[in-house]
């Protein structure tokens, strides 16, 4: 806040706009150039493109031509001004290394329309070198069963520094709350590294879809939420799934893949039969889930064949009290060396509910510092084959 006996001129405060706007642009090149290269700007409403938002058409050609543009540059940012387009078909490439940007103005600003099965894009990479950055812009469903929203592909195996993915600031939902939904938000395979930060991505919901919490629910017909299969070392930063059979997978059958390391902060993952399901072929080291919110009807966390993990100050609802539907809020397959502390197990009542669920070996875990607060619900149950499990200083309601 200004002095209050300072004043500034409006020809002061202009020409410092000024320089602002002129150093975010000379920034922005500088992170799209790299070596004298500079990067392709591509506005999908410019000529050849000639996307023209809010007039109803399709607008999928496009978009085709535009992505098709940006993967003949090493580098090439990719502009969706302000406006609503439909797309009959998604944008789809193939490509070896490419380093690409598609950028919206903002979520429910930059809108884009999938008006058929598959999805708005779809890129499949030769190479584990490309980064793709998804910026500030939503995507609706326009109708039940909508495909992949988005989908990015590359070999897995081998071992890179870079983060080939980030998108950051993503809305994927449905135009009818209702009924429309893709059938996946995000998908991303055998990438490395891959940063989500603020995508939230939903399926049907409302009236008459959230008390129904059958297998045949319309809040369970998507199939995931987002997906990060065989990728090393993604993230998952305040980021939110509503109504899907899964809510994020990590999932890393591929013999080729590197599916190490893993965080969740700051999640919430909600009216889904299981939240976060993670599954290693033969205990890959270290996963976090820290400050995340769960409210499932199946389970909450489900890890198959980790080990060095934590579950940390994330609190834990199921969604049903119907015993129909038995839940478990942890539940942990032939893991070990994991940490469970200071997470809330809370209501509502299900005296089919476990809290945590050990079961085929899993060994060597730390349970401290929770507050199990469904006494009508069981808290530990461990099969034959457990051993190693410490639990301390938890408080039972």
């Amino acid at each position: 806040m200004p002095h209050p006996h300072v004043q500034r001129s409006p020809g002061r405060a202009r020409g410092a706009c000024r320089r602002a706007r002129i150093a975010a642009a000379v920034l922005t090149a500088l992170l799209l150039s790299t070596a004298g290269v500079r990067a392709l700007e591509i506005d999908v409403t410019a000529p050849p493109y000639n996307a023209v938002p809010d007039d109803g058409l399709d607008d999928a050609p496009a978009f085709q031509r535009a992505l098709e543009q940006a993967a003949t540059a090493e580098r090439a940012a990719i502009r969706i001004p302000a406006g609503a387009y439909h797309l009959s078909t998604p944008a789809t490439i193939a490509v070896g290394e490419v380093n690409i940007s598609i950028l919206g103005e903002g979520i429910g600003v930059s809108t884009l329309y999938a008006t058929s099965t598959g999805g708005v894009f779809r890129i499949t990479n030769g190479s584990r070198r490309s980064q793709y950055t998804l910026r500030d812009f939503t995507l609706f469903a326009d109708l039940p069963g909508a495909g992949t929203a988005i989908e990015i592909t590359a070999p897995p195996g081998g071992a890179r520094q870079n983060r080939a993915v980030l998108a950051e600031s993503v809305e994927i939902r449905g135009v009818d709350p209702s009924e429309d939904y893709f059938d996946i938000g995000l998908s991303v395979d055998g990438c490395w590294r891959p940063l989500l930060q603020h995508v939230t991505v939903s399926g049907p919901f409302g009236p008459g879809v959230s008390t129904n919490v059958s297998d045949s629910s319309p809040r369970f017909a998507a199939m995931a939420g987002i997906v990060i299969d065989n990728c090393y070392a993604p993230s998952l930063q305040d980021c939110q799934v509503f109504s899907a059979k899964i809510g994020v997978s990590f999932d890393s059958r591929d013999e080729n893949g590197a599916p190490e390391d893993g965080s969740l902060l700051g999640c919430t993952i909600q009216g889904c039969r299981t939240g976060l399901y993670v599954y290693d072929r033969g205990n890959e080291p270290q996963l976090v889930a820290d400050s995340c919110d769960f409210h499932c009807r199946d389970a909450g966390i489900q890890l198959v064949g980790r080990k060095f993990f934590q579950i940390n100050n994330c609190t834990f609802n199921n969604l049903t009290t119907d015993d129909t539907w038995p839940y478990v809020d942890i539940l942990l397959d032939g893991v070990f060396g994991g940490i469970i502390s200071d997470n809330v197990f809370g209501s509502p009542v299900n005296p089919a509910r476990t809290m945590i669920r050990l079961q085929n070996t899993s060994r060597d875990l730390l349970i401290m510092d929770n507050i199990f607060a469904a006494p009508e619900s069981r808290a530990l149950d461990t099969t034959a084959g457990s051993s190693g499990i410490r639990i301390t200083d938890n408080l039972f309601e």
